[in-house]
């Protein structure tokens, strides 16, 4: 728990997650089309020199995805977290004010970065693709329904895992990690009630 008291040690945590959750993205996208590659050729339908389109895709309109960067919003959002950080570290160390509430702070911002970036279901997913050729990605992307609603139930097996570790340690670092799983569920019950069910 020292080290989070470290005044760059949060800051540095917290961009290693950004650039770090970036990078599973991509490999995961990586990952999924040589695994689609892999099953498209098992099943002796698509030429190596050809693009690479999976099964359940075939019959889509194949559009050039355009690579996007992140808005600068998100930017100075982050930008804005990092100094409030910072600023409530000055006051923990410097001002006499609660280390409670800034491990709470510290605890918050970890969890809401480490899983609203779906971390978690990124590494789960790369392992995933590698080990099981065939993995039919797409059908499940087919329903945002059933992937928020995969990603409560993730979110939830956290919370009483969590939970649990807070009753053992009482940890106010660990109080923070659960307030930003409460919100992350509101968060995601709220686009689960935006969302349609698909007709099929």
């Amino acid at each position: 728990m020292g080290l989070i008291y470290q005044i760059w040690f949060m800051p540095l945590l917290l961009l290693f997650l950004i650039f770090w959750g970036r990078r599973l993205a991509k490999k995961e996208d990586e990952v999924y089309k040589e695994d689609a590659r892999k099953y498209v050729n098992i099943e002796g339908r698509v030429e190596e020199s050809r693009e690479v389109v999976p099964p359940w895709r075939r019959k889509e309109e194949v559009k050039k995805e355009e690579k996007k960067g992140l808005p600068i919003g998100f930017w100075i959002l982050n930008i804005l977290v990092i100094t409030y950080i910072v600023f409530v570290w000055f006051l923990t160390t410097k001002e006499g004010f609660s280390n409670k509430i800034y491990e709470i702070i510290t605890g918050f911002a970890f969890a809401f970065y480490f899983f609203n970036f779906n971390i978690p279901s990124l590494l789960g997913n790369i392992w995933t693709f590698r080990e099981y050729p065939g993995s039919v990605k797409g059908e499940i992307t087919l329903s945002k329904h059933f992937v928020l609603a995969s990603r409560k139930i993730e979110t939830k097996i956290y919370l009483y895992t969590f939970t649990i570790l807070f009753l053992a340690t009482f940890s106010f670092f660990i109080l923070g990690i659960l307030l930003s799983l409460i919100i992350r569920i509101w968060l995601i019950d709220r686009h689960l009630s935006k969302t349609p069910l698909p007709d099929w």
